[in-house]
């Protein structure tokens, strides 16, 4: 596809803006999750360049982003670092349900220090290992409650 048009994927995402080659190239907007949406540019099937984010109505982050990529992942976006097309290093996933984590990756999984928000007001700051919260961390619930200690596996 060439031109302008709307694309919907598989995983209920849709991109409208504008293609070259059958990939999503120049200016678009991109739609994930019930709240989600990236406003910007694109090259190759890749977010790169200007642009911003925006859950509902609000803006979420704004700027120049230069390695973003909707695929091969399955329920989230991801903004950082990578090393042969997978996160790894220091990036920022925004997930498909609400849930934003910032943090350090390794082999496509969240790994080393990392910041969890996950959408309902819950706050989990702490170490990762094999995508899940394993030693230090502090988790600060909605209602104000707040947990230190060590976590196994995702388990306090």
């Amino acid at each position: 596809m060439d031109g302008h048009g709307r694309l919907r994927s598989a995983n209920g995402h849709v991109f409208v803006g504008s293609f070259a080659r059958g990939m999503k190239t120049g200016r678009g907007v991109y739609l994930f999750g019930p709240f989600w949406r990236f406003v910007g540019s694109w090259r190759e099937d890749r977010i790169s360049g200007e642009g911003t984010y925006f859950c509902g109505r609000r803006e979420f982050a704004s700027g120049s982003f230069a390695e973003v990529t909707d695929k091969p992942y399955v329920g989230f976006v991801y903004s950082g670092t990578t090393l042969e097309g997978v996160p790894w290093g220091r990036g920022v996933a925004i997930y498909s349900e609400g849930a934003i984590y910032r943090g350090g990756w390794r082999a496509g999984v969240r790994s080393g220090w990392g910041v969890l928000e996950d959408g309902g007001g819950t706050i989990h700051w702490g170490s990762w290992r094999g995508d899940k919260r394993s030693g230090r961390g502090v988790v600060k619930h909605r209602d104000g409650s707040v947990f230190k200690g060590a976590f196994v596996a995702d388990a306090a």
